[in-house]
């Protein structure tokens, strides 16, 4: 059996809880033969909020690898080095600075893993769409084959930008970066592949780009019908914009760096 198909346990350090789980092991990491597997939800900041937790394998009691950034079922994401090289390199700095899934939830962002192959049946997905009202969905490939324009047109997602709406994507083959500001406008560059569903808040600046396999399919989700107008950086004077900064210092995360 290989260790992508051996459930795990998650033990809870700080309270008396258990949640059975599948783990998905790195794709950069060879020594797992799968990295595609059905998995349990687990939603950081709903079900272990500030927990330490730890991963065994319930068969062979052998700790569990997990990403860079200790945190189970969670994207791998980094600092990023500006540069003016391709968008689609990893820009990491140097030494890498990885950031938890903790970090990411202070500036409002929230992921769920969900197996990508049976999406139009999946519960987990339907529960989310009706908890949340994501009424609308489409699907969008990004690849040069699929797209007029393709280079024009991932240059406009990387330009620096909010929404009015939260911006939900679910990754269902390929992979691709968001950019995320944090509240000291530094960049974190968010690694979504095959499985991750992620939403980014109203309001904060972020952007998008294809990796280096220059293939990705999202689902794209909104509540009720879309709207997909971006505003460019800065947008300091937005409702959204200033309800986002708002909310982060109710979280006590801080206030954001205004915009220059």
């Amino acid at each position: 059996m290989s260790i992508s198909a051996i459930p795990v346990v998650l033990i809870c350090q700080k309270k008396n809880a258990t949640s059975n789980c599948i783990y998905r092991a790195p794709a950069s990491d060879r020594s797992f033969p799968s990295t595609r597997i059905s998995a349990s939800r687990i939603v950081f900041d709903n079900v272990f909020p500030s927990l330490q937790i730890q991963a065994h394998c319930l068969k062979h009691r052998h700790p569990v690898r997990q990403r860079h950034n200790s945190n189970l079922m969670a994207p791998e994401a980094w600092l990023i080095a500006e540069s003016d090289e391709d968008q689609r390199l990893p820009h990491h700095r140097n030494p890498k600075e990885f950031v938890p899934m903790s970090k990411l939830q202070e500036i409002g962002v929230i992921y769920w893993y969900l197996d990508p192959k049976n999406y139009e049946s999946n519960e987990e997905l339907k529960k989310i769409r009706e908890d949340r009202g994501y009424s609308y969905m489409d699907l969008l490939e990004l690849s040069p084959g699929k797209v007029e324009n393709y280079e024009e047109k991932l240059k406009n997602f990387y330009r620096e930008h909010i929404h009015a709406d939260e911006e939900i994507r679910y990754c269902l083959e390929g992979s691709g970066y968001f950019d995320v500001r944090d509240k000291d406008d530094m960049w974190i560059r968010i690694w979504i592949k095959e499985g991750d569903m992620i939403v980014l808040p109203a309001g904060i600046y972020h952007r998008f780009t294809l990796d280096t396999s220059n293939y990705v399919e999202l689902m794209r989700l909104f509540i009720g019908e879309p709207v997909w107008t971006a505003y460019n950086r800065p947008q300091e004077e937005h409702p959204a914009r200033q309800g986002y900064v708002e909310s982060l210092m109710k979280k006590g995360s801080g206030v954001a760096v205004a915009a220059h």
